[in-house]
Parts: structure tokens; C-alpha cells; sequence
């Protein structure tokens, strides 16, 4: 299944865009009046908060930031003002400044409810877990029905390295909300990262009971039993799930598992071909499971010819599907068959004319043949349609040049400058260092020379 990391990876810029969704409406009507102010500062204040209010709801930030500045200096207490001004500072980079605003206005005001969700957010997003997690817990108490905070106290809990405290969240949840899919995912993935295995069934079984017919459900206790070690139980609610649902390559794809860790390679591999000829399971799904197969396949070296033919029919199946045919190319690249690589790398350009892959594929094929002329022809209509690809006009460049059409050479590196990004020194380099090779074989020393000089001076 394979843990991922946790914790708040959404940046500074979802971060930001939690202060859109709830900055207004958390300030707005907010600009707390507990600062000794005179009458006549009072005024003023509440004429530049409500200003900046007015023209940050109309895109005016930086004259929203400057009044709200002031309205700040005077009244030094204000956690609206406060709250208001930490996203600027953010975005300024005065990640301190910004935090500092948001804990005065988080404890100031511990029962506003947006103060300390974006305080706690902040918090977490800078790597304070245990700062996060208590205005997390405070948010828990005084909100209990809410989920989304057990969730972000789970997530919290878990970047700290506290796994047992995050399954307890979810265990919150799921009391809460009752069995779901999301919930006991995520308690799966605690428990694989902790090596729970005991824990990880007896969870993967308590879904299957609640869900019963469920025959996702039913394939992932299936393999979460394989790995676990209990492969007869695994193999049992595989063949269950496919008395439910005979039409599921998904589940022949599972019990394929079953059969390779078993050493059956006949029955794997008709595991395999069952799933690769399923029409329910989607094209790119195929193409991973292919892809796995057949390097698993030449890592044995075994059983090769069974790869033609399950691509024929895959063929047969998807005749317009691009990458079926550059998977088949690649496949028979490897083979060192190159003339039906060639083929399938042709056509699979013509299905995605402005996928570069597939030109720069059949290109360098040729290439390495030394089939100039078709390096030439294929490059010339590659360019039509990926015109911004400064490898094919080298490849194209090269192959002029072995044809002695130096003119043609000259102009394809020239062009296919245009194409390499300015801060790239060293491509640069490589591409005057051919030009000056064309003018050296052209027998024109002088320009050759130049364009080493050139050359050398993107190296220094």
C-alpha cells in the first residue's frame, strides 16, 4: 500500500487562500474597541479598517495593507487589524511578523473560531506540531461535532510522529460519522507506517462486514491478508469477490498477486491476460500493469513471446490508443528490434502528432542506425508540430551534416538556438561547438574558429 507523509503540504499559497475564503468574514464588524483610544483616534481607526476592508473586497492590496498599517499604530490591541495584516506579511515574507499577528489574535480571542484555524494551519505549516496541535485540541473542545478538526488534528498528530494519538482521531471520526471508506484508508496507512499488520486486517475486516457485498471492499482485505503473510484467506475472499462481480479485472489483478508469490507462473499469467483484456478496467490502469509485467518478464528472461502476443491483442483492442503503440515501441526498442519499434513509434506520432516523445523516439532510432535521410525527413515533420523542441533540430543538424548539406545543418542549429532557454550555458556551448564542427567540415576554418570561441565562452 506504501505510507505517505503527513501533515499540511499544501503551502503558502493554500494558506493564503484559507485567509480569502474566511480573512473577510472573520474581521469584518470585528475591529475589537478594547484599546484606550481617544474619540477622536476611534474615529480614525474605524474610518481606516473599514477603508481597507472596502478596498481589499475591490483588489486594492496595497493600499488596503498601508491603511490597515495605520489603523494598527493606532490601536496596538486590535487582533482584527492584526489578523487582517498577517497575509501580506506572508506573502512579503515576514513569516515571523505574520505568526506573531495570528498567536495574538488565536489568543485573544481562543472562541473565534477562523482566528485559530488559521493560526493553527500556520502553525502546522511551519513545522510547530505541538503549537498546532493545541489550538487544534482547543477548537476540538469547543467544537466537537466538527470532523474536519479531528481530521487536521490527526494530520498534525501525525507529522509530529505520534501515530497511535492520529488513529485516535480517527477513531473520533469514525464514532462520529460511522464507517467510511476515507476514514478507515487512513488508519490503514498509520497502521502499515507503525507495522501493525494485526491491526491493519482486523480494520480491512471490520470495512468488509459493514459493506458486505462491497467488492472493493473485499479486495483490499484480500490484499491486505497477502501481505500480512495469510494467503489461503486471501485467495478465499479474491475468488468470493469474483462469485459477486466475475467481471472485475480488478480482482483478477489481485489474485494475480496471490499466484506470483506463490511461484505459479501459469497461473499469473493468465491472471494477467484476463485483466489486460478486461474492458472495464481503463487503458492507462493496463499500461501500468503491462508496463510492470513486462520488465518483470525480461528481468527473468523469460517468456518473451508471450509479450508479442499479448500485445497484439492489446493492439487489436485499443488500435487508436497512442500509447499502447509507444509502449509496444519502447518494448521491441529494448529487443533491439528496430524496424518494428520504428513502425510503432511512427504510428503512435501519427495518433499524437504533438507529443514530442514519440518523434524524438523514432528519430533517434534512426539516428543511431545512421538512416540519415529519414532523420532528416521525420525531423523536417516533426518540427510542423513541436516546433519548440531544440533536440530535434540538432538530431536534424547532425544528420545534414553527415549528408554534406551544410547549409541545411547550419540553419537547423541556428534555428534550434532559439529553443534553449537563455541560462542554459551549457547547451548553448554544445550547439556552437557543432556549428563550428559544420564550418570545419565545410572547410571554412575562420567561422569554424569563431564558433569554438563562442563555444568556449558559454563554458567559462
Amino acid at each position: 500500500m506504501g505510507i505517505r507523509k503527513y501533515g499540511f503540504t499544501r503551502g503558502l499559497t493554500c494558506l493564503i487562500f484559507v485567509f480569502i475564503l474566511c480573512g473577510c468574514a472573520s474581521t469584518k464588524g470585528v475591529a475589537d474597541k478594547s484599546g484606550e483610544l481617544s474619540s477622536e483616534d476611534r474615529r480614525k481607526f474605524d474610518y481606516f479598517y473599514l477603508e481597507a476592508e472596502r478596498l481589499k473586497a475591490i483588489g486594492e492590496n496595497d493600499a488596503a495593507f498601508d491603511l490597515m498599517s495605520r489603523a494598527a499604530d493606532l490601536d496596538t490591541t486590535s487582533a482584527a487589524a492584526r489578523f487582517f495584516l498577517a497575509p501580506y506579511y506572508l506573502r512579503m515574507g515576514f513569516y515571523e511578523q505574520a505568526r506573531k499577528d495570528l498567536r495574538y489574535a488565536a489568543e485573544r480571542y481562543p472562541d473565534n473560531y477562523w482566528y485559530n484555524v488559521v493560526y493553527a494551519n500556520l502553525s502546522q505549516q511551519s513545522n510547530r506540531h505541538d503549537e498546532a496541535i493545541r489550538i487544534w485540541m482547543r477548537l476540538l473542545e469547543q467544537n466537537p461535532d466538527k470532523p474536519e478538526i479531528n481530521s487536521a488534528l490527526a494530520e498534525a498528530y501525525t507529522a509530529k510522529g505520534d501515530m497511535r494519538q492520529a488513529v485516535a482521531c480517527y477513531d473520533r471520526m469514525e464514532s462520529s460519522m460511522g464507517m467510511m471508506e476515507p476514514i478507515t484508508i487512513e488508519k490503514l496507512k498509520l497502521y502499515e507506517y507503525m507495522g501493525d499488520k494485526g491491526a491493519m486486517v482486523a480494520e480491512a475486516e471490520k470495512l468488509q462486514r459493514t459493506f458486505p457485498r462491497n467488492t472493493d471492499y473485499m479486495r483490499l482485505l484480500g490484499d491486505i491478508y497477502l501481505e500480512a503473510g495469510n494467503d489461503s484467506a486471501a485467495l478465499s475472499i479474491y475468488n468470493k469477490a469474483l462469485d459477486l462481480e466475475p467481471e472485475n479485472g480488478y480482482i483478477y489483478l489481485s489474485r494475480a498477486g496471490y499466484y506470483e508469490k506463490r511461484g505459479d507462473t501459469i497461473a499469473y499469467n493468465n491472471e494477467i491476460r484476463t485483466a489486460l483484456m478486461n474492458r472495464r478496467i481503463d487503458v492507462d490502469t493496463k499500461l501500468s500493469i503491462f508496463s510492470t509485467y513486462i520488465v518483470g518478464l525480461m528481468k527473468k528472461k523469460q517468456e518473451l513471446n508471450r509479450v508479442d502476443s499479448l500485445f497484439a491483442e492489446m493492439l487489436e483492442q485499443y488500435p487508436q490508443e497512442e500509447p499502447v503503440h509507444r509502449l509496444f515501441g519502447m518494448y521491441l526498442s529494448s529487443r533491439k528490434d528496430f524496424s518494428r519499434a520504428e513502425e510503432q513509434y511512427a504510428i503512435a506520432a501519427d495518433l499524437a502528432p504533438t507529443n514530442p516523445e514519440n518523434w524524438l523516439q523514432l528519430i533517434g532510432l534512426y539516428l543511431y542506425q545512421e538512416k540519415y535521410a529519414e532523420v532528416i525527413r521525420v525531423g523536417k515533420r516533426a518540427i510542423q508540430y513541436v516546433p519548440d523542441q531544440k533536440d530535434i533540430y540538432m538530431y536534424v543538424a547532425v544528420a545534414s551534416a553527415q549528408t554534406k548539406s551544410y547549409d541545411e545543418a547550419l540553419s537547423m542549429l541556428g534555428t534550434g538556438l532559439n529553443y534553449v532557454e537563455e541560462n542554459d550555458a551549457g547547451t548553448k556551448s554544445f550547439f556552437y561547438g557543432q556549428m563550428g564542427d559544420v564550418y570545419h567540415s565545410a572547410g571554412d576554418r575562420e567561422k569554424s574558429y569563431e564558433m569554438y570561441e563562442k563555444a568556449l565562452s558559454y563554458k567559462a
